[in-house]
């Protein structure tokens, strides 16, 4: 809602005036056709746009995001905490403790 009325966009536009509900006016500049032909292009070129600056604005929080990041690097029977989604809760996590015999252990965090 805007300032209390829903926006009004081309279909809704369109309906109304096949419903019969809005009168076009006789002095039209432009025929249906070559109105649609031009709204599709304008849409076309907004679709184009948004598409590039939203390239540009992920790639500069990805960026952003990884800036200290580093690398990790484990090697063979090195001990490693994983965390792994629980099911009975969102937000919790279980933990496996791998120990260098490759048996896994459960613990609850």
């Amino acid at each position: 809602m805007v300032f209390g009325h829903l926006p009004r966009g081309p279909l809704a536009v369109l309906k109304e005036t096949w419903t019969g509900e809005v009168d076009l006016p006789f002095d039209l500049d432009k025929n249906v056709v070559d109105y649609m032909r031009e709204l599709r292009d304008k849409l076309c070129v907004a679709e184009n746009y948004t598409a590039s600056h939203s390239d540009r604005a992920q790639t500069r929080y990805v960026t952003h995001y990884n800036l200290r990041s580093q690398d990790k690097h484990f090697s063979e029977r090195e001990q490693v905490l994983i965390l792994s989604p629980d099911s009975t809760a969102r937000q919790a996590a279980k933990s496996l403790e791998r120990s260098s015999d490759s048996s896994q252990r459960e613990l609850s965090l």
